[in-house]
């Protein structure tokens, strides 16, 4: 039986108390050792004068017990009764699963929108919330370490007369193209953001004025 169950996992197993080798104590405790197979409903046949014992069978993890010789009529109305239960555990781990996959959509839903929140729309670098956020950590860093710490703030001249000239959208055509420069041209360590309007924040860790003013 238990090779068998390697090839094949059923929902209900019906099985002798008195076997040669291995008894339906032993059956029943083999099972429970598996995972997989922990879940198996688990019938055991006993004789009359085994009632007294029926208190092991339940402690090695069996379902129900049946006397023999087996009542056809007693052995139905149980079968009925554990396929309610395997009917309520299959739904239960539809459920399960379906909680599962609600939980990681809601996980990557909110993922994304704190990343929304902490990124500009149009030029998709870090906005000024989380550029704030990101000075505040390596300004602490800095002064526990006596690393250097560096910031530039970039500004598009004249940047009202491109929008007054030639319209918002070539204006946000510049704020992005600006945006790609600033990335391009920083190290991986430094954040480049949109401080606000044409204005660019960069922050540079590990760096010193001199460094930054080679930008």
């Amino acid at each position: 039986a238990l090779s068998m169950l390697d090839k094949f996992i059923p929902q209900l197993i019906i099985t002798d108390w008195h076997m040669p080798n291995m008894n339906g104590i032993e059956f029943c405790k083999a099972l429970k050792c598996n995972d997989l197979w922990r879940n198996i409903h688990v019938f055991v046949m006993m004789a009359q004068d085994n009632l007294d014992r029926m208190e092991e069978i339940f402690e090695a993890g069996a379902s129900d017990y049946l006397t023999k010789p087996v009542n056809s009529k007693v052995l139905g109305a149980r079968l009925c009764v554990t396929q309610r239960m395997v009917q309520l555990q299959d739904e239960l781990k539809v459920e399960h699963q379906q909680l599962r996959n609600v939980a990681a959509q809601l996980a990557a839903s909110n993922q994304r929108l704190q990343q929304m929140a902490l990124t500009d729309v149009l030029t998709e670098l870090p906005n000024r919330r989380h550029a704030n956020d990101y000075l505040e950590q390596q300004w602490a860093v800095a002064e526990r370490s006596g690393r250097p710490l560096s910031c530039m703030i970039v500004d598009i001249d004249f940047f009202k007369k491109v929008n007054d000239t030639y319209g918002h959208k070539v204006g946000d055509d510049v704020l992005k193209q600006v945006a790609q420069i600033l990335r391009s041209s920083a190290r991986k360590q430094d954040m480049v953001c949109r401080y606000g309007g044409e204005e660019f924040l960069v922050i540079c860790p590990d760096a010193h004025a001199d460094q930054a003013y080679q930008y």
